[in-house]
């Protein structure tokens, strides 16, 4: 196999295997926050406390961790311009909880990190999400 083609699929598989753990953490907090894992509460509590954020609107608590990397090119470097950058975290008020992840890819140069134009765009999209589930006559019932 050639080193463009070998290249080519180690891409192919970085963004899978993105994919794979962006559901692993998604269950992972599921669960987590479900109490349904052997961690203590009190860990639980810390974590929570750590990835809090900030609140939104009607009392959801917004929080999350954020990740940054760099895309591989065909030839095995790493474009110092182009990044990726992920989010994820979950809403919550009272019982109610909404897991998501949020990634972003750049095309281009940006001036600002991935990571946190990730982070600001899942608060934006929370945020529509939140007004759906307010503005609503049903409750919306997300299980763990």
């Amino acid at each position: 196999m050639t080193k463009d083609k070998t290249t080519a699929l180690q891409m192919l598989g970085y963004r899978v295997l993105c994919r794979f753990q962006a559901q692993g953490q998604v269950a992972f907090l599921q669960k987590m926050l479900a109490g349904k894992l052997p961690i203590r509460p009190h860990a639980i509590a810390m974590t929570k406390n750590i990835l809090f954020v900030e609140e939104l609107k009607n009392g959801w608590k917004f929080y999350g961790k954020t990740w940054i990397g760099s895309p591989i090119n065909i030839d095995g470097t790493k474009n110092p311009d182009l990044y990726h950058g992920w989010f994820i975290g979950w809403i919550e008020k009272g019982d109610r909880k909404i897991i998501f992840f949020n990634h972003i890819e750049d095309d281009k140069k940006e001036e600002t990190f991935a990571s946190l134009r990730a982070k600001a765009d899942a608060k934006e999209k929370m945020i529509k999400i939140i007004d759906q589930i307010e503005g609503s006559k049903w409750k919306i019932y997300t299980p763990l």
